[in-house]
């Protein structure tokens, strides 16, 4: 236990604010709160039970004043370690804000506090013929709050979003002790998102406002089996190639199965009737050995167990690790076979699941934890597969988080410039490192990728024209040069493209082919306008890799080809409405449809933005020199009044 002199001193005060019978300091209680799902233990020196959600603002100045660490903690069900106190300091055990406060199914709204659990929710809505699209493996037993924090997906990602998708709004407190509300359908950049899906480093979540949706009026599930991966694989492929979103598509391999002579299994989950015969006849062509519909009572049974696939698989030994590699959908079969080649290389027996629809893999690492060989054997085996995910540009944690395990692995992800610019968001809005410290950032590791360097001469030529610049007013015409459309990639439904493009010209490219992107096509502007100017809000949903150069003329690029990425802060989505107040946006890669199948995002009206001083201070690290478009006239695409914040202490 690291001992804060500090906590004594404002033990006390502590006690008066939440009640001295939720202090607890004892051997037991501080122990069982040392861990979570990952191997990592460290105790703290108190667990502060907070049964209140507006006790958690005061409370968390205290703890700033005082300078003690805190990490927020409820069911610890992560496998990473962000829920354990690394230095020490207190828990936050969120657990008892476990109330569902209200349900609205006029307006399709769940307002929740941050302990509730998910499936709690779940048999909530059910009763009143809804859901939430939010639906981890581990929904059971987590809380809504984490899911936030950790942006978590689960089997409905593909077609309905991860949770952070479905997150209208929250009440929070952040590490500068600032209590907000903060909305989705605010403007300006999407601050709501880039501090929850933050593990618990940037803020602490009490309350959250969810999107519900009603129960779809039909459910076929079906089981496909074949006899081995490339088949399967090359299903899901041809499946949403032709336009075919299933509300769930996943995969399980031989050693999750457990039936030899099958080495992939695909469960989908389809809410038309007219796609199964397309199913059908795709599945067939690719030699499928058993295509069973399957009734009410055992397409329950198949998603239990899918779900249970990782803790069935622990029963194998002692223990499970479980990684959330995400990649391109047509680089799954490639990424899997590596990922066994490196296992058995290393004799490392694991049980592979994954949502085949968002190229979202479980390798599921059976072993024993006293066994040291072994467990050597194994880092070294986890260190070789976030390698080549790094190499091929993929995410090295779709849903699970950083924590505490993948730190290090950072540095095969992100350049040097780009965890320079975490750790500064990080610095300056945490600058005594109490918030949940030491997570998600490598410590000492260098970064091992490449420093980013774009290979359009456009964008080169904008970047020297910024570097030489005194000062830059980001509009539109600056961008005139830069309208390419560079990649449509059909094999994984995307399109990369410069963000000078007009919104028109482009829908028209994809028109030809069949596709349409997710936002309204009569959008008067261009592709980088809609996204940064605050008229589709929710576009960040669809965008899967950002380009963008800040004022010093660095350029930068995060993301890639996977639909999930979790790895780091949330920077797409923050850039999103920014407004060239922090960045200028040069390329995107969307996510696209086949045509007249989803209902387009609808544009904003324009109006006006007034920042809070958390925008300022987020200016100062992307523009230090105030050299783009300045927060004061900040014009954007207004709803409704903004952020309430208030002082600390």
């Amino acid at each position: 236990m690291m001992i804060n002199n500090n906590f004594n001193k404002a033990r006390q005060e502590i006690s008066s604010l939440i009640g001295a019978e939720n202090v607890f300091c004892d051997t037991i209680s501080c122990l069982l709160n040392g861990f979570d799902g990952s191997p990592v233990k460290s105790v703290p020196q108190a667990v502060l039970n907070i049964k209140k959600p507006e006790t958690l603002w005061p409370l968390i100045n205290l703890l700033i004043k005082y300078k003690i660490p805190y990490t927020p903690r409820a069911c610890a069900t992560n496998h990473d370690g962000a829920a354990v106190p690394l230095k020490g300091g207190v828990i936050l055990n969120l657990k008892p804000l476990n109330k569902i406060e209200k349900i609205d199914t006029k307006k399709g709204i769940a307002v929740v506090q941050s302990g509730v659990i998910n499936q709690d929710l779940q048999e909530a809505l059910a009763e009143e013929g809804f859901f939430f699209a939010g639906d981890p493996a581990s929904g059971a037993f987590c809380t809504l709050g984490a899911n936030a924090a950790l942006n978590s997906g689960g089997a409905k990602t593909l077609k309905y979003g991860s949770t952070l998708a479905n997150v209208l709004a929250a009440d929070l407190v952040t590490s500068t002790g600032a209590l907000m509300h903060l909305e989705r359908n605010f403007q300006g950049p999407d601050l709501l998102s880039l501090l929850l899906k933050s593990e618990g480093t940037l803020c602490v979540i009490s309350r959250l406002w969810l999107k519900i949706l009603p129960l779809p009026k039909q459910k076929i599930t079906i089981q496909a089996d074949f006899k081995n991966l490339d088949q399967a694989m090359k299903s899901v492929e041809e499946i949403i190639a032709c336009g075919i979103v299933p509300s769930a598509l996943e995969a399980l391999d031989e050693i999750a199965l457990n039936t030899p002579g099958k080495e992939a299994s695909l469960l989908i989950e389809l809410e038309e009737e007219s796609s199964l015969e397309k199913v059908k006849n795709i599945c067939a062509r690719n030699n499928v050995l058993d295509f069973i519909i399957v009734d009410e009572k055992e397409a329950k049974n198949l998603w239990i167990k899918r779900k249970e696939a990782c803790s069935a698989l622990a029963r194998l030994n002692k223990a499970v690790i479980s990684l959330d590699p995400c990649v391109a959908r047509s680089d799954l079969a490639l990424a899997i076979k590596k990922i066994k080649e490196i296992l058995n290389n290393y004799q490392i027996k694991a049980g592979i699941v994954f949502h085949a629809g968002d190229g979202n893999i479980h390798p599921n690492i059976v072993c024993d934890p006293s066994n040291l060989y072994a467990n050597a054997q194994i880092s070294k085996a986890i260190k070789e597969i976030y390698a080549f995910i790094g190499s091929i540009g993929a995410s090295i944690s779709a849903e699970h988080g950083i924590g505490i395990e993948k730190r290090a692995a950072m540095s095969f992800m992100y350049d040097e410039k780009t965890l320079n610019l975490m750790r500064q968001i990080k610095t300056i809005l945490d600058p005594f490192n109490l918030a949940n410290p030491d997570k998600i950032l490598p410590l000492a590791t260098k970064s091992l990728k490449e420093p980013y360097a774009s290979k359009q001469k456009n964008i080169i030529a904008l970047q020297e024209k910024i570097k030489e610049a005194k000062e830059i007013n980001i509009k539109e015409t600056l961008l005139s040069e830069v309208k390419e459309i560079l990649e449509l990639d059909k094999k994984n439904w995307l399109v990369k493209v410069q963000a000078g493009c007009p919104v028109s010209e482009l829908e028209a490219f994809l028109n030809k082919h069949k596709m349409s992107l997710p936002i309204d096509s009569s959008f008067e502007g261009t592709i980088g306008k809609a996204f940064a100017g605050g008229a589709f809000k929710t576009m960040a949903d669809f965008v899967t890799e950002l380009e963008f150069i800040l004022p010093n003329g660095e350029i930068y690029n995060i993301g890639g080809k996977n639909v999930k990425n979790v790895a780091g802060y949330d920077l797409i989505r923050f850039l999103c409405g920014s407004m060239g107040v922090y960045a200028l946006i040069t390329a995107l890669t969307i996510r696209v449809f086949a045509k007249d199948t989803k209902e387009p995002l609808p544009a904003k009206e324009q109006g006006t933005f007034s920042p809070a001083s958390i925008h300022k201070s987020l200016k100062s690290i992307f523009d230090k020199e105030n050299k783009f478009n300045k927060l004061e006239d900040f014009n954007v695409f207004k709803l409704k009044k903004q952020s309430v914040e208030k002082p600390r202490f």
